[in-house]
């Protein structure tokens, strides 16, 4: 299970995900993508902050 903390304003959503690794990142970025939310949401401005 991943952490997941949502923050809500109006029209704007702040999500926080934590992952294990980079190989789990990548396999949840690829499963997201290949998702209808990931279809719907493909222009939402996403920022990435990785620390190891």
């Amino acid at each position: 299970m991943v952490p997941i903390s949502i923050v809500v304003q109006p029209r704007r959503f702040g999500v926080f995900e934590e992952f294990r690794d980079k190989s789990a990142f990548e396999h949840h970025q690829a499963r997201v993508k290949a998702s209808h939310w990931g279809k719907v949401t493909v222009n939402v401005e996403r920022h990435y902050q990785m620390v190891e």
